[in-house]
């Protein structure tokens, strides 16, 4: 993600798509998080923001957020794409965590299942369940 990109989209503030952390949440939280934003239509975290949205940066290391992505991608199922990367802005380092919307919901990270809210209740997990059902397949699954 370039510069511009980052400050464009740190620009429009929290909301359903975008999440700030001060501090890099446990992994625990970091695959609630995760799990969350597949479970619904994707969006950001960024560690290193206030909730007011001032860049604090964050201490993390390149081969730290590299064990991070590898915890998170191995208790994540089923598999998704969720990439880490880390970013400059202002001279301090924040962590940028990108989640497309998930294509195979529910996902579940831990054997639990987590929306933007929180854990997922049993309606809410009927209903990802049927409206996986309902949506046509996409053509990138089919056989050819």
């Amino acid at each position: 993600m370039k510069e511009t990109e980052l400050r464009r989209l740190l620009a429009l503030g929290e909301g359903p798509r975008l999440e700030f952390k001060a501090r890099v949440p446990n992994i625990e939280q970091l695959g609630a998080i995760v799990c969350g934003f597949l479970n619904s239509s994707g969006g950001y975290l960024v560690c290193g923001m206030t909730d007011a949205g001032q860049v604090q940066g964050t201490t993390l290391l390149e081969d730290e957020m590299q064990e991070l992505e590898a915890e998170v991608h191995l208790k994540l199922t089923p598999k998704a794409l969720v990439s880490f990367e880390l970013q400059q802005l202002d001279g301090k380092r924040l962590l940028v965590v990108e989640v497309p919307a998930g294509p195979d919901a529910p996902y579940a990270y831990a054997n639990s299942i987590f929306l933007r809210d929180g854990v997922a209740s049993v309606e809410a997990i009927r209903d990802l369940v049927l409206r996986r059902q309902i949506e046509p397949e996409r053509w990138e699954r089919r056989f050819s």
